[in-house]
């Protein structure tokens, strides 16, 4: 704010003019001086409102401006010097004078009268309206000297009676507009920190809006420019229909969802106005850093299936519950074909529970979790995380192999069959795989030419998902109808050396060696704890 516009009611000429000689040396100000009293300055008010900053005033008039603006009204004080004047004006007719004039006045005249021993009748009125009768019965009362405010002169002109104004001096008018500048010094700073957290505000990173009674009332940039990716407008709406229309008293984070991609809303109340930030974020900026979104295997659901009726009634069991659901089956087994198919095609996040997961930090997110590796903490923690995930809104599913506490879970399980399982049930996904793979590489493979011990070596060593990929890759470099899948030897086997993955537990790590001996030494138990340099019983625990 650069110059403060000012207007000024006088309701008496005087006063006007006195402003007015007062003004010229103001410099910070632009100015309109007006002559109305009481309710004349109503039709002013009404017309200068909008461009006034300030209104400088006195006495009724003063409050008459208050009563129709919510801008600052400053009035022009009876100074002492003013009263002064007054009563030594009138000192000689005190017995027959009395003073009628609003409270805002008539309270300093009784106090400096008091002062000076100069006892004259002090009557205060509230409104103009009380004026008039107030004269009348002073009148009557034998007082010939009526000392008030313009409205007060007027009635008592009215009835005969003389009629003494009290006017405000010019060190009065100076005082109002010292007042006002100190005014307008408050409004500058204020105006500059405004408008410096604007500018913070609207080149903020982060995307978010204000709103109140829904109405969205700023929007800084990050979410203008998101504003051409997504229909925020759209997100809003969902969270007051989320919100059922009521805005929370605390911090509240929905996940929402534009064209099936997920949004995470924070709402947050902003001061006691009925104001709240509403912050937008991409899915991407809040996934905690030991998750991931969930990636599906590319197998379809009648794949994963099959045509065993078993697996596909338990399977359209529990895509109805909405409590967390287990499914057991070696990895690349169909797992996340069937996950996905549990989380209703929602986006997802994946967590390892073997690495160091902030349960809290997790569970904020509100979006579908698709947990592995449960069987490796014990089962306090198994526990732990399953009550969590009961009590958790969005879908949550746990995957694993056989090492779990199933009772936890109810009958919410699901057994996939293993690569081996499902060839001697229903080897037709072969075809399947043949088929989804001519049509990627433009070829007419129509066939496996392996042999039965062949296909039960390759089922030991592959899932289904590794199985379909190596059915891929042999069909891209197809030159016949028919295609080999060759029994490669894994490097593990090649030399005595093993490769371990390092990802897992120790535990895990070491029952892959023992395992790997114990197949070499024709799993004698005896000559595996021999060469690994340990006795049988450790073997034993191990395995166990």
């Amino acid at each position: 704010m650069k110059d403060m516009h000012i207007t000024v009611i006088a309701p008496y000429e005087g006063l006007q003019k006195t402003v007015k000689r007062v003004i010229q040396k103001q410099q910070p100000f632009t100015y309109n001086v007006y002559l109305a009293d009481l309710q004349e300055a109503i039709p002013i008010i009404q017309k200068v409102d909008d461009k006034t900053d300030l209104y400088i005033s006195r006495g009724g008039t003063a409050n008459v401006i208050k009563a129709h603006t919510d801008k600052q009204v400053v009035e022009i004080p009876i100074s002492g010097y003013d009263i002064l004047r007054t009563l030594l004006l009138i000192q000689d007719d005190k017995e027959e004078a009395e003073i009628i004039a609003f409270e805002n006045i008539s309270s300093d005249f009784n106090e400096i009268s008091q002062l000076l021993g100069i006892e004259v009748p002090i009557t205060s009125i509230h409104s103009a309206a009380e004026a008039e009768p107030a004269v009348i019965k002073a009148k009557d009362s034998g007082r010939r000297v009526i000392i008030g405010d313009t409205v007060t002169n007027d009635f008592a002109q009215r009835y005969g009676v003389e009629g003494i104004l009290i006017t405000s001096g010019v060190e009065s008018v100076k005082q109002a507009f010292e007042q006002a500048e100190t005014i307008r010094q408050v409004h500058l700073f204020h105006d500059e920190e405004k408008e410096l957290f604007k500018t913070l505000a609207t080149e903020m990173d982060e995307s978010f809006l204000v709103v109140r009674d829904k109405e969205i009332r700023f929007k800084n940039n990050a979410l203008k420019r998101l504003e051409h990716q997504i229909d925020v407008s759209h997100l809003v709406k969902q969270l007051f229909e989320q919100l059922e229309n009521k805005m929370p008293s605390n911090e509240v984070i929905l996940t929402l969802y534009d064209e099936e991609k997920p949004y995470q809303l924070k709402v947050q109340p902003l001061g006691e106005k009925g104001y709240f930030v509403i912050y937008i974020r991409e899915i991407e900026q809040v996934i905690p850093s030991f998750c991931s979104p969930f990636q599906t295997d590319g197998l379809t659901l009648p794949l994963v299936l099959g045509t065993k009726s078993e697996l596909v009634d338990r399977f359209d069991q529990l895509v109805e519950s909405n409590d967390p659901i287990l499914i057991l089956a070696e990895e690349g087994s169909g797992e996340r074909c069937v996950t996905e198919a549990f989380l209703a095609n929602r986006w997802a996040l994946e967590c390892d529970l073997r690495k160091q997961v902030e349960m809290g930090e997790l569970f904020q997110t509100q979006m579908p979790l698709f947990f592995s590796h449960l069987h490796t903490l014990s089962e306090s923690k198994q526990k732990e995380w399953i009550d969590a995930a009961t009590s958790y809104k969005a879908p949550v599913v746990f995957f694993c192999n056989y090492d779990v506490k199933k009772d936890w879970f109810g009958d919410r399980i699901l057994e996939l069959p293993s690569l081996t399982a499902r060839l001697e049930q229903d080897p037709s996904f072969i075809r399947t795989f043949i088929s989804r793979a001519n049509s990627r590489f433009g070829k007419q493979v129509i066939g496996l030419k392996n042999t039965a011990a062949e296909m039960q070596e390759l089922s030991q060593r592959h899932s289904l998902v590794s199985f379909r990929d190596l059915i891929f890759q042999e069909v891209e470099q197809a030159q016949a109808s028919h295609i080999h899948l060759e029994v490669k030897q894994l490097n593990h086997e090649q030399d005595g050396v093993i490769c371990l993955d390092l990802s897992k537990t120790l535990d895990e790590m070491e029952s892959e060696i023992i395992q790997r001996v114990l197949k070499e030494e024709g799993f004698n138990q005896s000559k595996t704890a021999k060469r690994l340099n340990v006795n049988r019983t450790t073997i034993w625990r191990k395995l166990k």
